[in-house]
Parts: structure tokens; C-alpha cells; sequence
């Protein structure tokens, strides 16, 4: 039965700025997301398909390419999702955190941590699993986990235990 993950965000995480757009993690209950935010105050215009009046060219009759001109308009903020990290989580994830190696970081939900690098999305490591062999043994959750801001070998996590 697959269940619908409601359009929410629950953690957003910054990482370093490395040029002049900026990058964030963002969780909602199953997925993180790797997004990009950047400033435009140009577009590129004469993609060779339109006309010189808007029409839309018939490609059978382009018979030269024009290099697109980029144009000034209204400064705009725009985010571009980047990278989706999914399919990981059974229970829903209450803690991102960048790691200082700027590499990897984690997620976490309420019975395991996963390790992850911002270049894989397909595959991540868990690291802890709390998860007991019959569920109604379970007599604790994972309530937070956070990297050390320096040391990127040392991490901390929180459970409902204390």
C-alpha cells in the first residue's frame, strides 16, 4: 500500500557558500532534498525557436543557429531542487545534519541514522539502528542526531531515554 507523503517541509539545513548561489537541505517526512538558491537578473533570449515576433520557428526551415543574448530583467530569487534523497526512512525524519566535511551528511528518523554523500542519491549507510527484532519490545526513539560542528568523525544523537 504506498501512502502519500503530504508537500510539507519539517528541517531545513544551510550548507557553506561556495560561490555566489547558496545551497540547503531540506526534509519533509520520507525525502531530503538538496536545493540551490540563486539570484537572475538576466535571461537569455533567441533560442533559434521563435521568430523575430514570438512565432515558433518550423525546425525543418532553421538553416542557421544564433548564439542566445542574455537580457536584463527584475532581479528574481529562485530555487532549483538539485538532487532528491529518497527511499531510506521507515518512520518520518526528524533530524538533518551537514557534516563538516562538507561531503556527507545524515538523516535521521525515529529508529535509525543514515549517512549520506550529497553526490549518491540512490544509497546511504546506516549507522544506527535502534529497531528491536519484535516491535513491541521498542521502548525508545531516536529524537535527534547532530554532527560536531568541527570534527567530522564525531556525531551525537538524543533518544526519548534521554
Amino acid at each position: 500500500k504506498s501512502l502519500e507523503i503530504e508537500e510539507k517541509i519539517n528541517k531545513i539545513r544551510w550548507l557553506p557558500q561556495q560561490n555566489a548561489a547558496y545551497f540547503l537541505l531540506s526534509t519533509n517526512d520520507k525525502t531530503v532534498k538538496l536545493w540551490k538558491v540563486s539570484e537572475r537578473d538576466k535571461r537569455p533570449e533567441g533560442y533559434n525557436l521563435k521568430d523575430e515576433e514570438g512565432r515558433l520557428r518550423d525546425p525543418a526551415t532553421i538553416t542557421t543557429l544564433r548564439v542566445p543574448v542574455l537580457r536584463p530583467m527584475d532581479l528574481m530569487v529562485e530555487a532549483t531542487p538539485r538532487r532528491v534523497f529518497a527511499n531510506a526512512h521507515t518512520y518520518h525524519i526528524n533530524s538533518i545534519s551537514v557534516n563538516s566535511d562538507y561531503e556527507t551528511y545524515m538523516s535521521a528518523d525515529d529508529l535509525r541514522i543514515n549517512l549520506w554523500n550529497f553526490e549518491i542519491t540512490n544509497q546511504s549507510f546506516n549507522i544506527v539502528d535502534i529497531k528491536p527484532a519484535n516491535m513491541e519490545e521498542l521502548t525508545e526513539v531516536i529524537t535527534a542526531a547532530e554532527f560536531h560542528p568541527h570534527h567530522c568523525n564525531s556525531f551525537v544523537y538524543s533518544s526519548s531515554k534521554g
